[in-house]
């Protein structure tokens, strides 16, 4: 989505992925996006609303899944890059306003030196490169799932957190509109370490609010979010497209 990006451009390469991005609109039959802003923002850009389908993202409810054998820890859990962009910095500033006793987790596929050394020294614990499986372990153990992202399209990682039984923190454009501030989860302002820090020692001191949460995110995820409901959404789609194209031919 360059043209919606425009920040993380220098001009120049902006100016060429528009150019770019405007030819391929052009020769579209359908487009798929997972929010509704994102469609009125290609519609205003000049695609047709009946070229534009919005389906969510979707989670593997059979493999992320609470396990009522597995006792919780008092573990706050990060999954994602270790970046700027993904709050990673406000996380650790997070640090020094929780209470005594949280154990804070960043499963991470890589992370900036120097946010990994801040980080260290702030005590988080670091993990690398976690299967699928041994990531659902994870969830299972943890009682919090946290992402202070700056910017998000819709994370799989709050997905896969909820559909685990997760209450979720995160920021006001960290969860592509999928977490309402304590319905299912809690906002936080952008860059606020210690709105961060006392959200977490709230939520993690009332153990009945974090159930009824955890209860309702795996709820939503398996009505709205599982892949057999993305996945006949795609279909309907597909047979769609299909239909119009052997007409067209027929003709």
């Amino acid at each position: 989505m360059s043209l919606k990006y425009k920040p993380v451009y220098n001009d120049i390469t902006y100016i060429v992925a528009k150019a770019i991005e405007k030819r391929s609109f052009k020769n579209i039959d359908h487009l798929i996006v997972p929010r509704l802003d994102l469609k009125k923002y290609l519609c205003d850009h000049g695609i047709p609303s009946s070229k534009i389908s919005v389906i969510p993202n979707g989670v593997d409810t059979e493999l992320f899944r609470p396990d009522p054998d597995i006792v919780k820890e008092n573990i706050i859990l990060f999954v994602g890059r270790g970046t700027v962009a993904k709050g990673f910095d406000t996380l650790i500033q997070a640090t020094k306003y929780l209470e005594k006793g949280i154990r804070v987790v960043a499963v991470v596929t890589r992370v900036e030196k120097k946010l990994y050394w801040l980080g260290k020294k702030a005590g988080i614990e670091f993990i690398f490169n976690l299967t699928h499986q041994e990531l659902a372990k994870i969830y299972q153990r943890s009682k919090i799932f946290i992402l202070p992202s700056l910017d998000e399209v819709q994370p799989l990682t709050v997905l896969e957190a909820m559909a685990s039984g997760l209450p979720v923190i995160t920021t006001p454009v960290g969860s592509g509109g999928i977490v309402e501030h304590e319905k299912n989860g809690f906002i936080v302002p952008l860059k606020s370490p210690k709105e961060l820090g006392e959200t977490v020692n709230m939520l993690i001191q009332d153990n009945a609010l974090v159930d009824k949460i955890g209860k309702r995110n795996r709820e939503i995820t398996e009505k709205k979010y599982s892949w057999n409901t993305i996945t006949q959404r795609y279909i309907n789609i597909y047979r769609m497209l299909v239909g119009e194209h052997v007409q067209k031919t027929a003709i």
